[in-house]
């Protein structure tokens, strides 16, 4: 589940990259799912992790062919409704 995905990369605090298929339901179009890039780079994790981080995630983004990507840096950031909100933008 989203939940435990959440829970598992912000419980220490350093970068994580996932490539995450997550379902949703879209208003009036049904169960939906969509391969996402999220880039959990925290705030307050250590300098010297946080710009290797950065530094790597659109190279990594790229070359994995994923289209959408969630960044986070505040705990809010990928949360699943903010992520669910995101998402369901899309066209």
């Amino acid at each position: 589940s989203y939940e435990k995905f959440y829970t598992e990369i912000t419980r220490k605090n350093v970068p994580y990259f996932a490539v995450y298929d997550f379902d949703y339901e879209k208003l009036g179009e049904g169960r939906r799912n969509k391969i996402i890039f999220i880039a959990w780079i925290p705030a307050n994790a250590d300098i010297h992790d946080k710009v290797l981080a950065a530094a790597s995630k659109q190279v990594l983004g790229t070359k994995l062919g994923i289209t959408f990507q969630i960044e986070g840096t505040e705990i809010n950031d990928i949360e699943f409704e903010t992520v669910l909100d995101k998402v369901r933008r899309l066209k």
